[in-house]
C-alpha cells in the first residue's frame, strides 16, 4: 500500500511540477491570429495585440522574446475589412499532448497497481501488478495525449463579415485573448511613457534619459550629437544657401541658436539619417516608419497619439497646444528647417525622421503641431532638417 501511495505522489508531483515550470516559460497571453478579408485573397497572420472600437491591432511576431525586446511591428485592420478572425493560444496543441499524456500515465499507473488478479504467489502478484501498471500507463498516456491534442486545436473563431455590431458583441472575448489592453480605453488612466533609470551617452558625451511604452524603449530627448558613432564629424551648416545646396550629412541648431540646440536637440538633413556610419549610439537606432507606427497605434492611433506625446501647457508649445491633459513630455517643439534653409515658427511644430526605407530608399517622418492632437506622416526631402529620436535595438 505504501509503495502505491509513494508512486502516486511521485506521478502527481511530476505532472504539477511540469505544469509549474511550463507556467513560467510559456507566456500567459499569446494568441496566434488569422484574419481573412472581405473580398480579398490571403490571410493576415500574427498575434492578437489589442482590440479597439472599430479596429484590431495584430503584431507581426509569434515570439514572446520579441515583445520583451520591442522587436515587433503592428498592423491596424479596420473591422469593416475583416471577414473572419480566428485566435488560438500559442503551442496549445503541444501543451495539450504533454498534460494529457502525463495525466493519462498517472491515472493508468494507479489503475494498474490497484487492479485485481488471481495470482496466488506474492512475487508473481507483485510482478503482475507492475506489468499491468506499465501497460495501463502507456495506454492511458496515449489516450490522454490524443484527447489533449484534440482540445489543443480548439480556437476562438468569429465571423464578422465587416459587421460592427457583430464585432462589438464578440469584442469582450477577443479582448481576453489580446496581448495587452488599452488602459485609456478601459478607463484605467492615460497611456503613459515610463521613465527608466537607465541613461545613455552619445559619442560627444551628451547624456540622455530613457523612457518606455510597453516593450519599446526610446531616448527621452532628441539627439544632440555632432559626430557619427564612429567619431566622424557631421558638417555643421548655418547659412541658408549652404543648407540648401548640401549634398552630404549636415546638422544645425534651430534658428542657429546653440541654447535651443541643447534644449531641443539638433536638426539633421536626410543625408545624415541615411549615412551608414550611424547617428545613434551603439545599441540604438533611428526608428523605422513601422516602429513609429507601432508607437502611434499604442497611443490611440494617428488621430489622437499626438495628444499623448506632447508636453502639456504652453511653457514650450505655442497656444492652444491641444493635448490629452497628460503628464508625458515625450515631444517638445523642436521645429524644423525646410529644404530652402528657412526655419519654422518657434513653438509650433515637432518633426522626427524615420530611418530610410531599405526597399524604396524613400524618407518618411512624423509631424506634430500645437494646433492638433493628431500625428501626421510626412515625406521630407533629403535637404530638410528634422529632429532625430533614437530607439533601443
Amino acid at each position: 500500500m505504501k509503495t502505491r501511495l509513494l508512486l502516486l505522489v511521485i506521478l502527481v508531483s511530476l505532472v504539477t511540477g511540469t505544469n509549474a515550470q511550463n507556467a513560467v516559460m510559456i507566456p500567459g497571453k499569446l494568441y496566434k491570429t488569422w484574419i481573412t478579408f472581405n473580398g480579398e485573397k490571403g490571410k493576415l497572420k500574427g498575434v492578437l495585440y489589442d482590440t479597439r472600437d472599430s479596429s484590431i491591432l495584430v503584431s507581426d511576431s509569434y515570439n514572446k522574446t520579441n515583445y520583451m525586446d520591442g522587436k515587433y511591428n503592428l498592423k491596424k485592420v479596420e473591422v469593416s475589412k475583416i471577414n473572419d478572425i480566428t485566435v488560438r493560444r500559442q503551442n496549445a496543441i503541444g501543451r495539450g499532448v504533454l498534460f494529457g499524456g502525463l495525466g493519462g500515465v498517472a491515472i493508468g499507473a494507479v489503475i494498474g497497481l490497484t487492479a485485481e488478479n488471481t495470482a496466488t504467489d506474492e512475487r508473481a502478484n507483485a510482478g503482475f501488478k507492475a506489468t499491468g501498471a506499465i501497460f495501463t500507463s502507456i495506454f492511458m498516456g496515449a489516450c490522454g495525449a490524443a484527447i489533449g491534442a484534440v482540445f489543443g486545436t480548439i480556437c476562438t473563431k468569429v465571423h464578422l463579415h465587416g459587421n460592427q455590431k457583430q464585432y462589438l458583441r464578440n469584442r469582450p472575448r477577443l479582448s481576453q485573448r489580446s496581448l495587452v489592453s488599452d488602459a485609456y480605453r478601459d478607463g484605467a488612466g492615460e497611456p503613459a511613457f515610463l521613465r527608466l533609470r537607465d541613461t545613455v551617452v552619445d559619442v560627444d558625451g551628451n547624456v540622455y534619459h530613457t523612457v518606455a511604452l510597453g516593450a519599446m524603449v526610446f531616448m527621452a530627448e532628441n539627439l544632440k550629437a555632432g559626430h557619427f558613432r564612429n567619431g566622424m564629424e557631421i558638417q555643421p551648416v548655418k547659412d541658408s544657401s549652404g543648407w540648401r545646396t548640401a549634398t552630404g550629412p549636415a546638422w544645425c541648431n534651430y534658428n542657429n541658436d546653440s541654447a535651443t540646440g541643447l534644449q531641443y536637440g539638433k536638426l539633421y538633413n536626410g543625408y545624415a539619417v541615411s549615412d551608414t556610419s550611424g547617428l545613434c549610439p551603439a545599441g540604438w537606432h533611428i526608428p523605422s516608419y513601422d516602429e513609429w507606427t507601432s508607437l502611434v497605434m499604442c497611443l490611440g492611433g494617428s488621430e489622437n497619439a499626438g495628444g499623448f506625446m506632447k508636453e502639456a501647457g504652453t511653457a514650450h508649445w505655442n497656444p492652444p497646444n491641444k493635448t490629452a491633459l497628460t503628464e508625458n513630455t515625450f515631444a517638445l517643439p523642436g521645429g524644423n528647417r525646410g529644404s530652402s534653409g528657412t526655419f519654422s515658427q518657434p513653438g509650433r511644430i515637432c518633426q522626427w525622421w524615420a530611418s530610410v526605407d531599405k526597399v524604396t530608399g524613400n524618407n518618411k517622418g512624423l509631424s506634430l503641431t500645437n494646433e492638433s492632437v493628431a500625428v501626421k506622416t510626412i515625406n521630407p526631402e533629403k535637404s530638410s532638417g528634422l529632429s532625430v529620436r533614437c530607439m533601443r535595438d
